[in-house]
């Protein structure tokens, strides 16, 4: 028993053999191919902030802490059981100002930054309008969201798995040789949408007009690179 197996090892680990493994694993086909599948997009991410200025910390933080609790009770009205509001982000500076000589303290400036997620993506626009003109002085971001990309991406991957062995008959045809077995597949997928571009910034006055959101479409890109072995 132990001969035959130092027969078999000796002949694994001989360099003939060892040759033979590569030269079989170097001829192979590469293809890759790309996909695209789009979905309506079922969550609206809003970023909200209270931004305010005072001579004192305490001057400024008390504005803003009465600012932000109005925001924060109008939006709670407003959304769903399923959607969320967190502290995104909280910092208070100084700020100066250059006489031409040296730079003086005129005052603090608190910013308070939450982060509204909401699947009620059709309401993004009313409650970016709640936050305005309860008190909210900065909307730095809107995007759209797919709750599961599982799925929309299983589809565009097999899109492009499929046009990929087209690719790679293809191309043995045109050389004259034939398909065997799938060395490897290595799939990716990955998920960009038409976001509108909300830039308001600082805004002291109440919005008047409704502010118009269309949340568009989701596009999930996915590319599925093959590699053939090529059959004697």
């Amino acid at each position: 028993m132990k001969k035959h197996l130092l027969v078999a090892l000796a002949l694994i680990l001989s360099p003939v053999f060892v040759q033979a493994v590569k030269a079989e694993d170097m001829r192979f086909i590469s293809t890759t191919a790309e996909a695209r599948e789009e979905a309506a997009p079922d969550i609206a991410v809003i970023s909200i902030a209270v931004e305010t200025t005072a001579e004192t910390v305490k001057a400024a933080t008390d504005e803003n802490a009465a600012r932000m609790e109005k925001v924060l009770a109008e939006l709670k009205k407003a959304i769903g059981k399923s959607d969320e509001i967190k502290t995104s982000a909280f910092s208070v500076r100084p700020v100066h100002e250059y006489d031409g000589r040296r730079n003086i303290l005129k005052g603090y400036t608190a910013f308070n930054g939450i982060t509204v997620k909401t699947r009620s993506v059709v309401e993004a626009g009313r409650f970016i309008d709640i936050a305005l003109k309860s008190g909210a002085n900065n909307i730095s971001d809107l995007r759209f969201e797919l709750s599961d990309y599982t799925k929309v991406c299983a589809i565009a991957i097999e899109k492009a798995a499929i046009k990929a062995r087209a690719l790679s008959e293809a191309a043995a045809r045109a050389f004259g040789v034939k398909l065997g077995n799938v060395k490897d597949i290595t799939p990716n997928c990955h998920a960009f949408g038409q976001e509108p571009i909300v830039r308001f910034g600082l805004m002291e006055k109440a919005v008047v007009a409704a502010t118009p959101v269309e949340p568009g479409t989701t596009t999930v890109s996915a590319t599925t690179e093959v590699r053939y072995f090529i059959a004697d």
